[in-house]
């Protein structure tokens, strides 16, 4: 009895047991049918969704050119040696195609005769972040380099010439603080992950290349490539977006003008310098030339250390654009003080000051002001005021002038913000009054400050381009331009070249019979035998209005000046305007910048004539 039992027991056992197993078998079996039947689909779709990349790939930079079409910058193919390290071991570890790759460098360096710029850090690094893109090896290499490999291409399978394009300046240093350079773009650490399948592009670090880098680079292509388990490529798929290129940019310069201008600076021997030329009718910028420069393709394909370090701590300081750069002005502000002085109706232009060389502020224990020529200039009135450029006419003319009248009309002139060229790092320059000087920690405004104002000395400080601004509106009755650079954008769609308009900021409806007065000013510093600018008068002719200045300033510890002068021309039918600064000078304007200027504008009628 009890061995049937027992054998009952096991039985029992054993069919538990199978129970069991049939139960974890059907389990299983319809975990494997969820898996490959009902969710089967989703995985094969993630799988493929894994072993897919993205490349992006950028489109060529749009080039510049000047009003006439003449190319400033453009782009050049620079051939580099890249590797495709899925071409090396396709199926190895990781240290296998390390190796590989580290053995290829040094071969082919030996072969091309050009010392290796990549480490075997730096291929490892490529390795983890950038498999997808070829590892570039030597960028911009000489056409003898590119010969050699392709007399031994054969023998280095997976190494390719891989050209790109870079940017090319075929005026050198001409127009350099005005077109800028370019540097890598370096993708926000944020899109680190999509941006390790980035062909690097450039962006604009400087000048117009910066301000208009949105116009000028263009639209990324898409390239999807399927991976292997190491993450290199082994097919590529069909394109998704091609590469679009960037618009062509037309400014207003014209680049024959500016050789000119620039040949003017380069004659001062290193002087520190600046020249402003402008259309009178619309605000054009047709020159912007600063001194000393530098040339953009030195930043091609990147700048070296130590040529960088050189223009970095070089104290004439070459990377500073000095046409937008402040100064005191000098006595080249005073057409805008006898303009806002006639305007207002509180003086007429035949009241006439005695100058003596000597004017007190404070009555007996006040301080004395002079005028630059010692033995004074007797009885003056306001158009020869201009053309001697007499400071003690115009500290009489507080007396009688409210001076945030003058501020008022400086302001509308923009004097004290920001012009809007396209240029960066513009400054507003400072146009003072009793509330910015409180402003900034200083007692209140005196006589004294509005004395040093109206002759342009104090805290007043303008820019080349600014002060040429109001030349123009001098010779154009009283509008105010915003000055521009460029001139026009190629349309995408249509190719066509689509012109930018001018933008009027300030209408100031200066009357005529005023107009005249400080016109007829200008005109006599050029042409009368006794003007501070007469040597600026031009053999050909043509007749023009000016005004000189001289500012003093401290430079480096020291008391020093600047030397300016501004005209415009034709006198009858204006049409240019042009203001040129020459820092830290032993002479007024007259002396030093008269003769430069004369060179200049009879270069640019030469060149263009004197006619609209």
């Amino acid at each position: 009895m009890a061995k049937i039992n027992q054998s009952d027991l096991a039985i029992g056992r054993i069919r538990g047991i199978a129970f069991l197993m049939a139960v974890a078998f059907f389990a299983l079996g319809a975990h494997i049918w969820s898996l490959q039947v009902v969710s089967g689909q989703d995985a094969v779709n993630e799988l493929d969704n894994q072993s897919l990349r993205t490349v992006r790939t950028p489109g060529a930079r749009g080039r510049i050119l000047d009003r006439y079409g003449k190319i400033l910058v453009d782009n050049r193919p620079s051939y580099c040696i890249s590797i495709l390290m899925e071409e090396l071991v396709s199926f190895g570890k990781r240290r296998e195609v390390i190796d590989a790759t580290d053995d290829v460098l040094d071969r082919l360096s030996a072969k091309l005769g050009i010392p290796r710029v990549i480490s075997r850090r730096e291929i490892g690094v490529h390795m983890t972040r950038r498999a997808l893109l070829p590892l570039i090896a030597w960028r911009d290499i000489e056409p003898v380099a590119v010969a050699r490999f392709s007399e031994n291409h054969e023998a280095f399978p997976g190494v390719h010439i891989y050209v790109e394009p870079v940017r090319v300046y075929p005026n050198g240093k001409t127009a350099g603080h005005v077109l800028g350079y370019v540097k890598r773009d370096n993708p926000d650490e944020r899109n680190e992950m999509e941006e390790n399948h980035l062909i690097p592009d450039v962006t604009g670090a400087t000048g117009i290349e910066r301000v208009m880098n949105d116009l000028l680079k263009g639209t990324y292509g898409r390239q999807v490539l399927r991976i292997n388990a190491l993450g290199f490529k082994y097919r590529e798929e069909e394109s998704e977006l091609e590469p679009t290129a960037g618009q062509d940019l037309y400014l207003t310069l014209d680049i024959e003008m500016q050789k000119i201008a620039e040949a003017r600076l380069r004659g001062l021997g290193g002087r520190p310098a600046a020249i402003v030329l402008a259309d009178v009718r619309n605000g054009e910028v047709l020159v912007m030339a600063s001194a000393p420069s530098f040339d953009p393709n030195s930043f091609v394909p990147r700048i070296s250390t130590a040529e960088w370090a050189k223009l970095r701590d070089n104290p004439m300081h070459p990377m500073i654009n000095r046409a937008v750069a402040h100064y005191p002005p000098g006595s080249v502000f005073k057409p805008l003080v006898a303009m806002t002085a006639l305007q207002s109706g509180a003086i007429d232009s035949e009241v006439e000051f005695k100058c003596e060389y000597v004017y007190r502020i404070g009555g007996a224990r006040g301080r004395d002001m002079h005028c630059w020529r010692k033995h004074g200039h007797g009885l003056v009135a306001m158009r020869r005021s201009l053309e001697q450029s007499c400071n003690i006419y115009y500290f009489n003319l507080i007396d009688h002038v409210n001076v945030q009248g003058i501020w008022h009309a400086a302001d509308y002139l923009g004097f004290g913000h920001r012009t809007g060229v396209e240029v960066p790092w513009e400054k507003e320059g400072v146009n003072p009054n009793d509330a910015w000087k409180r402003s900034t920690g200083r007692s209140r405004w005196t006589k004294g400050d509005s004395a040093n104002y109206v002759i342009g000395q104090g805290y007043l400080t303008v820019s080349p381009l600014q002060l040429s601004r109001l030349t123009a509106a001098v010779a154009n009755g009283g509008k105010v331009y915003r000055p521009s650079l460029v001139y026009a954008v190629t349309n995408p769609e249509t190719g066509l070249r689509e012109r930018r308009r001018s933008v009027l900021v300030q209408d100031l409806h200066w009357k005529k019979e005023n107009l005249d007065v400080v016109r007829g000013g200008m005109y006599d510093v050029v042409h009368t035998e006794t003007g501070t600018g007469r040597r600026v008068r031009l053999s050909s002719g043509v007749r023009m209005a000016g005004k000189t200045g001289t500012a003093e300033t401290t430079i480096n510890g020291r008391r020093g000046r600047h030397a300016w002068m501004t005209v415009y021309a034709p006198y009858e039918n204006p049409r240019y305007a042009a203001t040129m600064i020459i820092e830290d000078t032993q002479s007024g304007g007259g002396a030093m910048v008269a003769p430069e200027l004369k060179a200049l504008m009879e270069g640019v009628f030469s060149l263009r004539g004197a006619g609209s």
